[in-house]
Order: C-alpha cells, then sequence, then structure tokens
C-alpha cells in the first residue's frame, strides 16, 4: 500500500496541472486548447476505477477473515 502512495500524489499532482490549464485556457476563451486535455483525464478516471474495482478482495479479506487464528495456527 506504501509503494502506491508516490503514484497517487503524481496522479493527483498530474491532474491538479491539468485542470489548471484547462481553467486559464477557459478564461483567455482558448477553448480548443482547454479541451484538448479532456482524453487524458477521461483515461485517468477509467484507469482508477479499474484499479478500485481490482483492490476491493483485498480489502474485504482483511475486513472479514474467514478463518480464525487458531484455525491458522493448525494448518502451519
Amino acid at each position: 500500500m506504501i509503494k502506491n502512495r508516490p503514484l497517487a500524489l503524481l496522479m493527483l499532482f498530474l491532474v491538479l496541472i491539468i485542470l489548471g490549464h484547462s481553467v486559464i485556457s477557459l478564461f483567455q476563451g482558448k477553448f480548443q486548447q482547454a479541451m484538448i486535455m479532456t482524453p487524458l483525464l477521461i483515461i485517468i478516471y477509467v484507469f482508477g476505477l479499474a484499479k478500485k474495482d481490482g483492490s476491493a478482495p483485498d480489502q474485504d479479506r482483511e475486513k472479514s477473515p474467514s478463518k480464525t487464528k487458531s484455525e491458522d495456527d493448525s494448518e502451519k
């Protein structure tokens, strides 16, 4: 989980830069330049959803373990 933090911070920084660029371009009246980054934001969103769905079983496993501690010790 710690390994994902730098990647998450990088993606957050990238999204903030893209949104800032789009807002500034819109205020300047450059609609085409503002909208050029929309496909990249959509790709980031889709991969973010895929990553979230892929990590769900690990979170469920941590919250509700199927075996008790004594059962785990007996298997070893």
